[in-house]
């Protein structure tokens, strides 16, 4: 018989048969399931950690804050850009300030572009919106 538990399973003998000491210490294994279930599941030995904490995989709960800011716009090529001109130059209010706010800063040739089409407006060209795209365009000296 093995002496550090009572033969078969813990728990099994009683106190009259493995000795009350070996009773009380195979009574603590099997009050804690240790002896049925390993630490995954009776969580002795290693920290619990909280099951249903929040994070970036349940939806609708964040630890951090969205970020502040408009969300990125994509861009277009300067050739799609000026297609999209040719078609429509009433775009010239969308794009000119999607250009000017480029984290890179204003592409010299997607203005230049937005200065032709707003000169091919039916309705004549706008000096405010020239004046904008020309303080745009990089000096040439």
């Amino acid at each position: 018989m093995d002496e550090t538990r009572g033969g078969r399973d813990p728990g099994y003998f009683g106190p009259g048969v493995i000795g009350a000491e070996q009773y009380e210490r195979e009574k603590k294994e099997v009050e804690n399931l240790s002896t049925v279930f390993g630490p995954g599941v009776t969580g002795i030995g290693t920290p619990n950690p909280p099951v249903n904490k929040p994070g970036p995989g349940v939806t609708g709960q964040r630890e951090e804050a969205p970020a502040a800011g408009a969300p990125e716009t994509p861009s277009l090529s300067i050739a799609k850009l000026e297609e999209a001109l040719e078609d429509n130059p009433a775009l010239v209010d969308s794009f000119l300030p999607l250009e000017l706010a480029r984290p890179g800063g204003p592409r010299k040739g997607a203005l230049q572009a937005l200065e032709i089409a707003e000169q091919l407006r039916p309705d004549g060209a706008r000096e405010d919106v020239l004046t904008q795209i020309a303080a745009a365009l990089p000096n040439e000296e």
